[in-house]
């Protein structure tokens, strides 16, 4: 078994809390499972009409989250998920400012937090077994193959 979470669980990606700018949207959210195991860079980040409210022109303006219970998320400076990230897990009530000036995160993946045993923003999902392959040997046993159904 493993944890999927559910639709209406969402991290909360912020400005920084000075919220300097004209922007018509200073956060945005999006759910886990959008974003699972992706490096995203703030460049694909749109809150509609072309606004990218966690950039300030060409700079990343990305300086706080909310992180849902079992969310794991890494944050990287630079251009893409390499290195060393600061990683980030959820707090109860509380949003994460991580918000530095000179050491501005650009790329962020979200994960399942390792430690996480599925509660209740979470749902069991069993996984399928692996139907073995058939040979031309075996003739017992018909090979039947089932479509798996894609997965947001």
């Amino acid at each position: 078994m493993y944890c999927e979470w559910q639709k209406e669980t969402v991290v909360i990606f912020k400005q920084p809390e000075e919220e300097k700018g004209e922007y018509t949207k200073r956060s945005c959210s999006r759910t886990p499972w959008e974003l699972k195991d992706k490096c995203i860079t703030l460049d694909d980040v749109d809150f509609g009409g072309g606004e990218k409210c966690l950039k300030w022109g060409s700079s990343c303006y990305f300086g706080r989250m909310t992180i849902p219970e079992g969310v794991k998320v890494t944050t990287y400076k630079g251009w893409d998920c390499s290195g060393s990230g600061r990683v980030f897990n959820y707090e109860k009530d509380k949003s994460t400012d991580f918000w530095d000036y000179w050491s501005r995160k650009c790329f962020f993946q979200v994960e399942i937090a390792p430690s996480y045993k599925c509660g209740c923003n979470w749902q069991y999902v069993p996984r399928k077994k692996k139907k073995k392959n058939c040979s031309k040997k075996k003739k017992k046993q018909p090979c039947t193959r089932k479509k798996r159904k894609n997965q947001p």
